[in-house]
């Protein structure tokens, strides 16, 4: 998510380094960090409370159905429809194949799923505005590397770009795994995988037929 502008600012005294060449040097200084494992969710949530006890404090959390969203079916519960996520599928019922959470409705306290193939999401549009470029953004229907979560498989994909730059559209060759609104999307080069070329957060999603 940065320009230029930042960029050139940053100073990355171990940017030379890989991760684990890091380690070896903090474990030569005696650094107590230097096994440290790594985070792996969000660094303010304890493990003791994990999400559903930080939120609890915060808000109302309600159970909820979990529905078939082909079929109308009802197949199961979710002890907080607040902590579901679309495209989760940890605590989703799985009924001969896995499922993913298509939609949450909080209101109706209903979270909809759907098997892989139904869930898997061809296009992304990025949030107006939200889009920034490392260096110089990518021409309309350039082709691109996507990824959508520190886990993911990047993804090649075709960006459509509006007149004015602010908006922005990316299409898979391949359907992806369900992306959920708020999520930022990171673009690299399709002829280097390893240099970013912009990302934004994403608005909103659409699956094939």
């Amino acid at each position: 998510m940065l320009g230029q502008s930042q960029l050139g600012e940053i100073v990355l005294p171990v940017g030379h380094m890989t991760k684990s060449q890091v380690r070896a040097e903090a474990s030569k200084l005696g650094l107590r960090t230097a096994g440290k494992p790594d985070s792996q969710d969000v660094c303010f949530i304890h493990d003791r409370e994990g999400r559903g006890g930080f939120l609890s404090s915060r808000l109302d959390l309600h159970p909820g159905e979990v529905v078939d969203e082909e079929t109308g079916a009802h197949l199961g519960a979710v002890d907080a429809v607040e902590l579901v996520t679309v495209g989760q599928r940890r605590g989703m019922p799985a009924w001969r194949e896995r499922r993913y959470a298509v939609a949450v409705d909080v209101a109706a306290r209903r979270v909809t799923v759907a098997g892989a193939s139904r869930a898997a999401v061809r296009e992304v549009w990025l949030v107006p505005g939200s889009v920034t470029w490392v260096d110089l953004p990518l021409a309309d229907g350039g082709e691109a590397v996507a990824q959508v979560s520190a886990h993911g498989r990047p993804a090649p994909c075709t960006v459509s770009v509006s007149a004015d730059g602010s908006s922005l559209r990316c299409r898979f060759a391949v359907p992806q795994s369900p992306v959920a609104p708020g999520q930022t999307l990171a673009l690299y080069d399709a002829a280097d995988p390893d240099a970013v070329l912009g990302a934004g957060i994403v608005a909103a999603c659409r699956r094939d037929p």
